[in-house]
């Protein structure tokens, strides 16, 4: 049977808004412990709300993670585009080839293969090459004219948890629409509207330099 600060804490892991606000120590521990007891039908106010302030206000990874942002690089790319292909070896395959004839530096596209489909992420400019030589039905979505962030961060970042999930929820909360987002190794990779490149830009070297 599950304890009662089990329950707890796993509903503020749950909660991202509310645990950020647990841990800047501006929530009201009564409100809240009424909250969870009516949401996780628990009849116990007074084991809720010592649950509450038994949780950790500075959390390892938390400043883990700001730790590494700090050394962290940001690079910025416009005028990028995406292919969305339907998931088949076929379309992988003539979406490789394509690109091996089509771009000579590696850099300059990323071929991401998921369950339901493969992305292509290319230049504005070798988009049409691209969408020309797959039928419409196999096309699930394109965009073009977009905007590419690239963190790139020390190597320990894969043993941090929640790095990628602070990345992607700093852009979140401040109103900017991850389009596409791709983590490997050191790299976190997100397209965005263009318009949003700036402030998307400034937010991220905002925790950098914090």
């Amino acid at each position: 049977m599950t304890s009662i600060s089990s329950t707890v804490r796993q509903y503020i892991y749950r909660n991202p808004t509310i645990k950020d606000a647990l841990m800047m120590g501006i929530v009201n521990y009564s409100s809240l412990a009424r909250k969870i007891m009516n949401e996780m039908k628990i009849n116990n106010f007074e084991a809720v709300e010592t649950a509450l302030k038994r949780i950790p206000k500075v959390e390892k990874d938390s400043v883990d993670i700001k730790k590494a942002l700090k050394t962290s690089k940001i690079e910025t790319i416009t005028g990028v585009s995406y292919i969305v292909l339907k998931s088949s070896s076929e379309n992988i395959k003539k979406a490789a080839s394509l690109l091996s004839s089509i771009v000579k530096d590696y850099n300059q596209y990323r071929m991401i293969q998921g369950i339901q489909g493969t992305v292509v992420v290319i230049d504005d400019h070798e988009f049409e090459k691209i969408v020309s030589n797959f039928q419409r039905g196999e096309i699930i979505e394109k965009r073009r004219g977009l905007g590419e962030i690239i963190i790139t961060s020390r190597e320990d970042i894969t043993f941090i948890k929640g790095y990628v999930a602070y990345v992607s929820n700093v852009l979140a909360v401040n109103d900017i629409n991850l389009l596409q987002l791709v983590s490997f190794y050191t790299d976190i990779t997100v397209i965005i509207d263009t318009k949003d490149m700036a402030k998307a830009f400034n937010v991220l070297m905002s925790e950098i330099e914090a």
